[in-house]
């Protein structure tokens, strides 16, 4: 498994280990209105843009520190169709 961003719609996006936070970045951008990273930080100053993407629902798979499905929200059907396909994992509520 590669380290990834799960959509809460069960997308998923590989990054290069250690990118989440840039891709997290790309991603705000891109989807959630933010006019760049400074906006990003403006509006959000004690935490990374990954904190910020994961309180929006998604979910980050990581191969490096803090190994596997690191999560802020519940997942939704989808994610957790989407974690079992990709890694077997079965999230119990």
């Amino acid at each position: 498994m590669r380290d990834c961003w799960l959509s809460p719609y069960g997308e998923v996006i590989y990054v290069s280990a250690w990118s989440h936070n840039t891709k997290a970045e790309e991603l705000l951008i891109e989807r959630y209105g933010f006019e760049d990273i400074y906006d990003i930080y403006d509006k959000h100053p004690f935490e990374t843009a990954s904190d910020v993407l994961m309180k929006y629902g998604w979910i980050r798979y990581s191969t490096c520190a803090n190994r596997g499905w690191l999560m802020e929200v519940k997942p939704s059907s989808e994610q957790k169709n989407k974690m079992f396909d990709l890694t077997g994992y079965v999230y119990d509520d």
